[in-house]
């Protein structure tokens, strides 16, 4: 899965994060490192509960052979914009709009091909899929990012040198009440 968008605004801001440690939004001294660490919470939560907190456009690379229905490994999926497959001489094939559809977006999304194009992906090289994911962070998700980001950022401050714990379980609690498995590859 490799991410086609950048996100110019995060799910959680600094003023936010400032607001929920109790920390005056005019103390500027840590503004570039809260940026940081709130980018790097926000891709560690993305990637813990398979739902990324904003809607970005995602190339995944989809299994080969004799299959109708594939799960996306995230949720939600907003839109599917391009199926495409490599064939035999190398050259990239792609579906027509509408030869797919999507099922399920929102809690358990699905690929579903029919016959005909299912015929030409068994025999491809390579196939990816172009599609909308991502986007209506929950308050779990959220919480996760500012609890991460404070546990972060006082390990930085009061422990020089020293590599922070693993998540604290309040953290992992959170992430697991949202994580998103796919029941299913292909069938």
């Amino acid at each position: 899965m490799k991410n086609l968008t950048t996100a110019a605004l995060g799910p959680v801001t600094k003023a936010e994060f400032k607001r929920a440690i109790h920390m005056l939004e005019i103390e500027t001294d840590d503004d570039d490192l809260i940026d940081g660490l709130i980018a790097s919470a926000t891709a560690v939560v993305d990637t813990a509960t398979a739902h990324p907190m904003v809607a970005a456009d995602f190339e995944f690379d989809v299994p080969v052979g004799c299959w109708r229905r594939w799960w996306f490994p995230v949720r939600p999926v907003n839109s599917v914009s391009k199926v495409e497959w490599q064939d035999a001489d190398g050259v990239w094939q792609g579906a027509g709009p509408g030869a797919a559809q999507l099922l399920r977006p929102h809690d358990e999304p699905q690929l579903v091909v029919p016959a005909d194009l299912a015929a030409s992906l068994r025999t491809a090289q390579a196939v990816r899929v172009t599609a909308n994911a991502g986007g209506a962070p929950t308050q779990q998700h959220r919480q996760a990012v500012i609890m991460m980001v404070k546990e972060w950022r006082d390990a930085g401050i009061a422990l020089d040198g020293v590599v922070p714990a693993e998540l604290s379980f309040p953290i992992r609690a959170l992430i697991k009440q949202v994580r998103y498995r796919r029941p299913e590859v292909v069938c």
